[in-house]
């Protein structure tokens, strides 16, 4: 990439997705290792660059099992890839996949070990692997398709509205059409002169992977939080059209610039409640008013109290988990 449309690629991502978020989400981490594992392997694929890059994708399933895993599988589709299109025997090939599966299954074993020597192998198996296939494989989390819904949603400015689902339409559209039109390409080779076949096959056969991975659990926060391939391959493919590069380019610096002003506009005018709480003065939405001022008439800082769908009181009002559990909203009992 030219560096300004690196920049735009940044600036977009940090608009249209990360402000979106703000959170510090375990996907987050994750999708960091895929990611630098990804830049890694972009140049060349020596040795040394496939075992670190495994390592990586260790780190990235330690974080999230299934993001690690499914780089992995687009790692490994992009070696047989280029061998397929090679001539000669495939003997290379499973000597580079034997490093990258390698110091994967090293790093993920080395980051479990504490876990595997206090709960067990079998016990650990079951926590990363069954229980999530049996309870966290389910369609989407809303009608829409794992878009929020706004139980206030009447209360609510239009504008604000408006721009909310724009946004979430909009990335939904772009991903998954982003990454054909880029595997399409490289399968019909209908590059410019200055096109990298590896970088751009990679980035989509890594982002196509991460969005396959969700449809078995979709929801618009775990969407964001693996974006990055597509947000970049997005401004590649506008840059590369001699037809729409200009007014495509112009088009993306005024979603950006607009995204920043209603943003801020929207934050600046929300209408927030200040109260003095256990952690220190907050501005506070007023339907999380309510919940935190009965919560501070009834509970004193240091006592316990379980939440059971969600974490969001521990800090605020300076109370403690009775349990080991952050949340009971997704145990196969719920009772």
């Amino acid at each position: 990439m030219e560096r300004h449309l690196a920049v735009l690629s940044a600036l977009l991502f940090l608009t249209l997705i990360y402000t979106r978020l703000l959170n510090a989400t375990h996907h987050y981490f994750s999708a960091l290792a895929v990611m630098s594992a990804t830049a890694i392997l972009m140049r060349e694929d020596s040795p040394r660059r496939l075992a670190i890059a495994g390592a990586l994708l260790g780190i990235a399933s330690f974080f999230t099992q299934t993001h690690g895993a499914a780089a992995l599988l687009a790692f490994t589709l992009l070696l047989c890839w280029e061998r397929y299109g090679a001539d000669g025997s495939w003997q290379s090939f499973w000597r580079k996949e034997r490093i990258l599966l390698l110091s994967f299954a090293t790093a993920l074993l080395i980051l479990s070990a504490p876990f595997i020597a206090s709960a067990g192998l079998k016990q650990l198996w079951y926590c990363q692997v069954t229980y999530v296939r049996k309870v966290m494989v389910h369609p989407p989390e809303t009608h829409l398709l794992g878009m929020p819904q706004y139980p206030n949603l009447r209360t609510l400015p239009l504008l604000f509205v408006i721009s909310e689902y724009s946004r979430h339409f909009l990335v939904y559209g772009m991903l998954p059409t982003t990454y054909l039109v880029v595997l399409m390409r490289c399968r019909r080779k209908l590059f410019p002169p200055t096109f990298c076949f590896r970088k751009v096959a990679l980035l989509g056969l890594v982002g196509s992977s991460l969005l396959g991975e969700l449809i078995f659990s979709l929801n618009w926060l775990r969407l964001y939080a693996v974006s990055m391939a597509g947000i970049v391959l997005f401004v590649w493919v506008i840059s590369t059209s001699a037809r729409f590069r200009r007014y495509g380019l112009i088009g993306v610096w005024a979603l950006i610039v607009l995204l920043g002003l209603l943003q801020s506009w929207f934050t600046q005018h929300r209408e927030y409640i200040t109260a003095e709480l256990p952690a220190g003065r907050s501005a506070i939405e007023p339907n999380e008013f309510e919940k935190l001022s009965w919560g501070m008439e009834h509970t004193k800082p240091g006592e316990f109290v379980f939440e059971a769908s969600w974490p969001g009181i521990y800090i605020p009002l300076g109370v403690r988990n009775p349990v080991f559990l952050d949340t009971a909203s997704t145990m196969l009992n719920p009772q």
